[in-house]
């Protein structure tokens, strides 16, 4: 088994979970989202401390690499290559989608993920039932979203479930679903076990940032 140190601040809350050689998952939380930056690493040390390990104990580091908070993928991104160069260890990216399409066990359909982008759009992708992407993420309108993707076919899983409700008839596992630390361990040990894992780690950013570097001519 593989120990893997998993970092998820995607969505607001401050994620951090250890799985360890049993399987087992240890996991610290912090929702001061102002704070996550600077709490970071005090809440991997004391993960760390709880399950009597050093960062040497370490195989893996896997981080939720988006979509999300712009913000927040960039502070646990940042962390996880942070760790990744002191420490010499592979570093595994798992997506938001990844990480909630990969809640629902024992199903042989397809799987759609649909997150709550806000500004009335959700952000989808669609898997087969063992997690290989079937679309690229995408950004569009709840309205949209039955001419995209046949969901009478498919498992639908996420907060933005709730938001295409109306426009569609489907099957829903759970719309309340957000990913965290222990949901990017769990992929990452399948993305390993499953040698599917990119060793280019980037954030999905599927909606352009807000602030762009203005170009002078």
């Amino acid at each position: 088994m593989t120990k893997i140190l998993a970092i998820d601040t995607a969505h607001g809350i401050c994620s951090v979970a250890i799985l360890n050689d049993t399987g087992d998952i240890s996991q610290i939380e912090d929702s001061e989202n102002s704070k996550q930056a600077e709490r970071l690493f005090g809440i991997i040390e004391d993960l760390l401390s709880k399950n009597s390990l050093n960062y040497s104990d370490l195989d893996v580091i896997a981080v939720n690499i988006g979509p999300g908070s712009f913000t927040g993928v960039r502070i646990g991104l940042a962390a996880a290559k942070g760790i990744k160069l002191a420490s010499e260890l592979p570093l595994i990216g798992v997506s938001s989608f990844e990480a909630i399409a990969g809640q629902i066990e024992n199903n042989d359909k397809n799987i759609v993920c649909v997150l709550d982008a806000r500004r009335g759009q959700v952000f989808a992708q669609s898997f087969t039932h063992d997690l290989r992407p079937l679309s690229e993420p995408i950004l569009t309108e709840p309205s949209k979203i039955a001419d995209l993707f046949q969901l009478n076919k498919y498992i639908c899983i996420g907060n933005g479930a709730k938001l295409i409700a109306n426009f569609a008839d489907f099957d829903v596992y759970n719309s309340d679903e957000l990913s965290d630390a222990s949901k990017i361990a769990k992929i990452a040990l399948h993305k390993m076990t499953n040698n599917s894992y990119n060793t280019d780690v980037r954030p999905v950013y599927v909606r352009p940032p807000d602030a762009c570097i203005s170009r002078k001519k």
